[in-house]
Order: C-alpha cells, then sequence, then structure tokens
C-alpha cells in the first residue's frame, strides 16, 4: 500500500511503509500635524487588520486540520465463541461527520452479547436497514484513512476489530499521549525505554475530555455514543495539536508505543 504524506502546521512527516512614502511637511494639516488623517484612525484600521489575520489563522488551521486529520471510535458485540466483533463505527474530521453506521455480523457469527447498556444496541440496529457488510466498512474506512493523521484513543483496539493496520508516524492515539497521563508532569514528558519512566495509564477518554474541555461533554453513564465519542478526541487533539506535531519533527518523546502484540516495529506500522 502506498501513503499519501499528510501536512499538519506546514510539517511534513514521513511514512514507514503511517506553514508608502512620507509626506512633506507642507503636505502636513496645520490642526492635525498630519497629512489630513487622524493618527487615531490609522491606529484604529492597524488593529482591525491585525485582529482579521489572527481570525484567518486558526481558520486556516482548523481547514488544514479538517482536510488531513480524522477521527475514528468504534463498538463492539460479543461472539459465541468468545470474540469481539465490529458492531458500529463512527469517523469524524474536524467539524463533519464523515461515517456513522451499524455493521452487520458475518452470518456464520453467533452474538451472543449485545452489551445493551455499554452500547445500547440490539439486533434491530445490527441486522435493519442502517446496517452494512464487515467488508463495505473495512473498505470505507482503509480508503479515508490513505495519506491521514488518525486521531483515537485506545486506537489499537479500533484497528483490530477493522483488521485494518495503520503507519505509527500517522497514527495520534490520546490514550499513549504523555502529557494526558495522571501521574506524569505535562511539560516534562521522561524518555521513553527507559527504566524510570512509570508505567502509562490511560485515562477514560469521558474523564479525560471532562478535565481538558469541558465538565458536561461526555454523559458520566456507561452508554457510549461512538460519533460523540469521535468529535471529542478531535478536539482533543486539535487543543493539543501544535505541541505534539512540533515535540514529533524536533524528535522529542511525546507519546508511547501501543502494546507490543499490536505494533509492527519491522515496518512501522499500527498492527
Amino acid at each position: 500500500m502506498a501513503y499519501v504524506q499528510p501536512t499538519i502546521n506546514g510539517t511534513r512527516t514521513v511514512a514507514g511503509g503511517h506553514p508608502g512614502q512620507g509626506s512633506s511637511p507642507a503636505d502636513l494639516d496645520e490642526t492635525t500635524g498630519t497629512n489630513g488623517v487622524d493618527d487615531d484612525d490609522d491606529d484604529d484600521d492597524d488593529d482591525d487588520e491585525e485582529e482579521e489575520e489572527e481570525e484567518e489563522e486558526p481558520k486556516e488551521m482548523d481547514e488544514e486540520l479538517a482536510e488531513h486529520a480524522v477521527s475514528l471510535a468504534t463498538q463492539w458485540v460479543l461472539a459465541s465463541n468468545g470474540q469481539r466483533i465490529l458492531s458500529r463505527i463512527s469517523l469524524v474530521n474536524l467539524g463533519d461527520e464523515l461515517l456513522d453506521r451499524f455493521v452487520r455480523p458475518p452470518s456464520t457469527v453467533e452474538i451472543v452479547d449485545y452489551r445493551l447498556v455499554e452500547s445500547g444496541l440490539n439486533d434491530r440496529d445490527l441486522y435493519g436497514p442502517r446496517a452494512i457488510d464487515f467488508e463495505a466498512a473495512q473498505s470505507i474506512i482503509w480508503e479515508r484513512l490513505q495519506g491521514r493523521i488518525l486521531v483515537g484513543h485506545r486506537l489499537w483496539e479500533s484497528l483490530y476489530l477493522l483488521n485494518i493496520r495503520h503507519p505509527l508516524v500517522y497514527t495520534r492515539d490520546l490514550a499513549l499521549y504523555l502529557p494526558f497521563q495522571p501521574l506524569l508532569t505535562p511539560n516534562t514528558p521522561p524518555p521513553l525505554n527507559s527504566p524510570n519512566t512509570p508505567d502509562i495509564i490511560i485515562c477514560p477518554l469521558p474523564q479525560l475530555t471532562r478535565r481538558m474541555l469541558a465538565p458536561h461533554w461526555l454523559p458520566v453513564g456507561p452508554r457510549v455514543d461512538p460519533t460523540e465519542y469521535a468529535e471529542a478526541q478531535m478536539l482533543l487533539y486539535r487543543r493539543e495539536r501544535q505541541r505534539w506535531e512540533d515535540c514529533l519533527t524536533r524528535g522529542i518523546p511525546i507519546s508511547a508505543p501501543p502494546p507490543t502484540q499490536f505494533r509492527n516495529e519491522e515496518q512501522n506500522f499500527y498492527l
């Protein structure tokens, strides 16, 4: 598979296989000491121009982010053999919902637990008109990920459900982002693979969102809305994007590696 290199904040990541002439005294107005224009008006115009430039810059950055990054969230149900089966998938960018569909289980698989409390799903969802086959979901997501930064929380679980791999350099997993770890000092992430580095403690996404964005962004209860999760993930990444990307560009460890069984170090892939 060929991967296009996305540009974020004007920096390009490298895939692993994943910005007038002066007036004469005669021209000056005798009463104001200017050439007919009040200095205060000039200052106001300059301030307005500066404000417009400040407004345009974040807008351009958001447009760039919307083009080059997507956020993924998934749900699963339990099969009779104990295997987790993909049941719903949501993909968003900054401002738009790209995909939110239920995923129909294979006909050979018996679902024994729809995880109603956690997901709110039932058989009518997975076998209804909004459901698509697993192969269709996998194909859509794979195409959407090409050349884009993938944002998520515990992404190894979603990619495993989809049986898709993504270049590590294109992956931004909030669960592994060191400044979000409760027991680590946010401004001085320790070097990776150091014996003095404490174990990574994964902060649940609702708790992380309430702490970093807004107290009531995600519900406290057990039920999960993957679209809301995907949107929250993108906003969290947007909040940290400049620091995250700057650290990557400078080679500063800012994110822990995913679990060993979910990464292919030889080919630099996530799964």
